[in-house]
């Protein structure tokens, strides 16, 4: 815990003390919102995520996630952080929040879950982004990473990739 402490304080003013590159010819803002049909048990999925070039080299994205299952509803949230060190290469910082909505059939318990993220990633090509995360549980809650409740995931790493048309 100690180490993941000192890599996510790293990150942290290695991304505020950079002078970063310059990100060039890209929009100061966008927003990206996606949603998925209903689906047989009436589950439906939907996201948005909201990004904000703060200055040449530093990025703000705010996401957010709504699903519907048949044994509970989640609503989860995170803001990151992103800071150029060079055009293509970034590091990554931020925290993230889920929380478990009411179902009457079921009774909620521990119905939140707050994590911190952090990691790097490398833009390929304008329409090409890798990206690998650590998404570390703060404190104790029943739900896992992503919403998995039978699996609790104290600790989860990602390789995410985005294509761009």
């Amino acid at each position: 815990m100690i180490r993941l402490s000192l890599v996510v304080v790293s990150l942290f003013i290695l991304m505020f003390k950079s002078n970063g590159q310059v990100i060039e010819n890209e929009p100061k803002g966008s927003l990206e919102t996606f949603t998925y049909p209903l689906f047989l048990g009436h589950e439906q999925h939907s996201s948005m995520t909201f990004k904000y070039g703060i200055n040449e080299s530093l990025e703000v994205e705010l996401q957010g996630f709504y699903d519907t299952y048949l044994m509970e509803n989640r609503v989860r949230s995170a803001l990151i952080f992103r800071q150029y060190l060079t055009k293509r290469l970034h590091v990554l910082f931020g925290g993230e929040a889920e929380i478990r909505l009411q179902n009457a059939t079921f009774p909620l318990k521990n119905a939140e879950r707050f994590s911190l993220i952090s990691g790097f990633g490398y833009d390929v090509d304008e329409n090409f982004l890798l990206e690998v995360k650590s998404n570390s549980q703060i404190g104790k809650s029943t739900i896992g990473a992503f919403g998995e409740s039978f699996i609790p995931t104290p600790q989860l790493f990602t390789l995410g990739g985005k294509i761009k048309f």
